[in-house]
């Protein structure tokens, strides 16, 4: 549930999405009308819409994005606090793409996202998990 892929509607303040990577690519991706067809995608749809847009317009990667991108997750987040569970929540996170096969590590490309959501699962283990 923590993939970005995953289709869980979002609500944030640039209204509202199926998934972390539809809003990721449309929030990333200059003012258009094209890329309103993200809101509703999700998994490779999403990536793939995306990848063929930022081909076209504009890409914005700065820290607002990376705030809005983890206000999004923190919402998926605290409506599914029990994917935190105790005993798996101390497992790594990992973040790749598994290509017919072939895996892909891209954990260090998104540093800011990891460390981001060991946060919220910091947070959720103290706060609303109990042992």
């Amino acid at each position: 549930m923590l993939s970005n892929f995953y289709r869980f509607d979002i609500a944030t303040k640039d209204g509202n999405f199926s998934s972390v990577e539809g809003y990721w690519y449309w929030l990333g991706i200059e003012d258009c009308k094209e890329k309103e067809v993200l809101r509703n995608l999700s998994g490779y749809s999403a990536k793939k819409t995306g990848t063929e847009l930022k081909k076209k317009y504009k890409e914005r990667h700065d820290e607002e994005f990376q705030n809005k991108i983890l206000k999004a997750i923190w919402y998926k987040v605290k409506r599914n606090v029990g994917m935190f569970d105790s005993k798996i929540a101390v497992l790594p996170l990992e973040h790749y793409y598994n290509f017919g096969g072939k895996v892909v590590d891209v954990k260090g490309k998104y540093i800011w996202m990891f460390e981001g959501i060991e946060k919220m699962r910091d947070y959720v283990l103290k706060n609303t998990i109990k042992s």
